[in-house]
């Protein structure tokens, strides 16, 4: 079970992935060419990767070659870093119905460094470039999910998630027809961040560029408590200083549900310059 945004028919924001238990099994944010994994999380709730650093391990079906993937490494500041592994499993029929280890990957702060194939038959190749693109892995994403979208879910449906509203709620978890929009368009919405944010370069940490998600809700506004800092850090003062920027700004025009017939609060992620 998968939980998140789509924009114009591609992922936005912060997708959650669950166990099917309904523990949260780790969370990918997505923004145009920005993907990056933040958080994952073993079967029983024990996180092994926090803000974009840690264990990452993840396991799906290659529908092409009828394999099941698995691929285990870590990450640093949402960067692939130090050893990676992917194994396959064959389900065609006589297989053996065990994992095997097809290559192993070396990397250094996002950057490939070498790696080695391991071929069925006993071979062993090196390789120059990566083999596996991890996030998102494309053939998971082009051969399910779209069929395996819904435009409404319910608790009924998936009683382990919590989170999921009843049938008759009216509650959003579903693609928006139409994204909330700022009066005067997103470089109104920057020219304002640069006008009202003021904080000193002591404070602002490192980072020059940050991601921050809100909540636009049904009535326009940014929803309080609902800014969250995605990637990127800075000083607890200016934390508070751009949660105070965004919670003030303008009314947006809200996201919109075309056969709802209604306004919808939607989630949305924005990198933010600290120039």
């Amino acid at each position: 079970m998968t939980k998140g945004l789509y924009v114009d028919n591609v992922r936005y924001g912060v997708w959650t992935n669950y166990y099917e238990t309904g523990k949260i099994k780790d969370k990918v944010v997505f923004n145009k060419d920005f993907i990056a994994a933040i958080e994952c999380y073993d079967k029983e709730g024990n996180s092994n990767m926090v803000n974009g650093t840690g264990d990452w391990e993840t396991e799906y079906y290659d529908d092409l070659v009828k394999k099941i993937i698995t691929i285990k490494g870590a990450y640093k500041d949402t960067l692939r870093h130090g050893t990676w592994n992917y194994y396959e499993k064959a389900l065609t029929k006589g297989a053996k119905n065990d994992s095997r280890l097809e290559c192993t990957e070396e990397y250094k702060e996002g950057k490939f460094v070498k790696g080695k194939y391991y071929a069925a038959g006993g071979g062993i190749q090196d390789l120059r470039f990566p083999t596996y693109t991890v996030l998102p892995e494309v053939s998971k994403f082009e051969n399910t999910e779209t069929w395996q979208r819904t435009r409404s879910l319910s608790i009924e449906s998936y009683p382990y998630l919590k989170f999921l509203p009843k049938l008759d709620s009216g509650e959003l978890f579903m693609p928006v027809d139409k994204f909330p929009e700022f009066p005067g368009g997103m470089a109104k919405f920057y020219s304002y961040i640069g006008r009202e944010f003021k904080c000193s370069g002591a404070n602002r940490g490192a980072d020059k560029k940050i991601f921050v998600e809100f909540v636009v809700d049904s009535t326009g506004y940014i929803r309080k408590g609902s800014v969250k800092f995605v990637k990127g850090d800075m000083g607890q003062v200016c934390r508070e200083r751009i949660i105070s920027v965004l919670e003030n700004c303008a009314k947006w025009v809200p996201g919109h549900v075309t056969d709802m017939k209604k306004d919808v609060p939607v989630s949305m992620v924005l990198p933010i310059n600290l120039n």
